[in-house]
This record gives structure tokens, sequence and C-alpha cells, in this order.
């Protein structure tokens, strides 16, 4: 994990800059995990229950032994707002690639989603 946001207004994203090393790489195709975990107190109403997993693949990349990229999750896709309470999360990474091998995961301190 190279950064992160740690506060995003109800304007913002969050978003992470992630560091990738492999001899001989590739992200090309691989699966981007993305695992939210919420501290808030006060439940989430069953009827407003989303997924704390996130997926997505990885574009066609040139080979590399090291890249960057950036991870974005808009406000509107990660806030609850529970009684106006500001969210409070954080999020753990995991790439797997096309072979099913599963990176080390990479994850961030606690963000705040405010309300």
């Amino acid at each position: 994990m190279k950064s992160y946001t740690n506060l995003v207004t109800p304007d913002g994203s969050f978003n992470a800059v992630l560091t990738y090393s492999q001899s001989g790489g590739n992200l090309s195709g691989d699966t981007l995990l993305i695992f939210r975990h919420r501290y808030n107190q006060t439940p989430v109403p069953p009827n407003d229950q989303t997924s704390d997993t996130f997926m997505t693949f990885l574009p066609q990349t040139p080979d590399a032994n090291k890249a960057e990229f950036s991870a974005s999750l808009s406000w509107a896709n990660i806030s609850y707002g529970i009684n106006g309470e500001n969210d409070t999360f954080d999020f753990k990474f995991v790439l797997i690639d096309l072979k099913g091998n599963r990176s080390d995961t990479a994850a961030t301190g606690k963000v705040v989603v405010t309300q």
C-alpha cells in the first residue's frame, strides 16, 4: 500500500495507490478484490445492507517486474450514513492472477466517510 484517502466527503471518492512486484509479472486480466470492514456500532438495517466485497478486473498492461496502480470507490458506493452518522471503515486488497495465485493482503488504516 503506497497511499490511500483517509477522509471521504460526499462529493469525493476513496482512492488507494498500490504497488506490485513480481519477477516476470503481469497484471493483465488479474482480479482485484477489495474487502470493506465497518467499525461503526450502529448496525446497518437489513434493507440497506450492501456487499462488503468489491471486485474488478485489471486492464491489459505491459509485462513489468514492478507496477503501481490505483483503485477508487465513489462515496455513494461505500457510504451507509445510518442516522447521519459518519462511517468508519478499513479496506483490504488482494490480487488473484489468471492461474489463481493470490497476492499478499494490502490494508489501509481507518477511513472516515462523512455524511
